[in-house]
C-alpha cells in the first residue's frame, strides 16, 4: 500500500470491516478471502457515499484501481464527493485499467485470427467470470467481494 504521513486512507472492502470485529475479526477476514490484514490506519469508507473528511480540506485525493469496481452512478457520486474534499487548486489523481489499450489489443489479435482474443480481453478487463462460484465460501465471497469491474474507461472519457 503507497502512502505518506498524514494521509488518511479509506477502502470500502468488506473484508475490512470483518476485520476489525472484536476477538474474531482476524480469523473471519482470513475466511473471506484476504491473506494479509488491512494496515491498522486504513479506515472503512465509501466514497460513493461520502468519507468524514471536511469540504475543500485535501490538498490531493488519489485513487489507485478504485473507480472501475463502482457502477456508472456510484462512480459520478464518487467524483461530487471527491471534488468537494479537494481544497481549490488540489490534485486529483487516479489510476484505473486502460480500456483503449485493451481494446486495441483485442482488435489486434481478432484480426491475426487468435483463438483466444476474447477471453484474453474479458480476463484483462474482468467484466465477466470464467466460472460460477459452487461453494458457500465461494458464492460469499463472489457475493462481498466487490472485485468485478463493473465500468471502464478511455482516456477521452475520464478527462470530459
Amino acid at each position: 500500500m503507497l502512502y505518506g504521513e498524514g494521509w488518511l486512507n479509506f477502502d470500502s472492502s468488506p473484508t475490512l470491516r470483518l476485520e476489525r470485529l472484536p476477538l474474531v475479526g482476524q480469523q473471519l477476514g482470513r475466511f473471506a478471502g484476504n491473506a494479509r490484514p488491512f494496515p491498522k490506519d486504513v479506515r472503512y469508507g465509501d466514497i460513493s457515499k461520502g468519507l468524514p473528511v471536511p469540504p475543500n480540506s485535501a490538498r490531493g485525493i488519489y485513487a489507485s484501481h478504485v473507480l472501475e469496481h463502482l457502477a456508472l452512478d456510484d462512480f459520478r457520486k464518487a467524483l461530487v464527493n471527491t471534488l468537494s474534499m479537494l481544497e481549490p487548486g488540489g490534485v486529483f489523481r487516479l489510476i484505473v485499467p486502460d480500456l483503449e489499450g485493451r481494446a486495441r489489443r483485442y482488435i489486434e489479435s481478432a484480426a491475426a485470427r487468435s483463438t483466444d482474443a476474447s477471453g484474453t480481453f474479458m480476463r484483462t478487463c474482468h467484466p465477466g467470470m470464467e466460472q460460477r462460484p459452487r461453494s458457500l465460501l465461494g458464492r460469499i465471497r463472489l457475493l462481498i467481494g466487490g472485485s468485478a469491474h463493473l465500468w471502464m474507461w478511455d482516456e477521452a472519457a475520464m478527462t470530459d
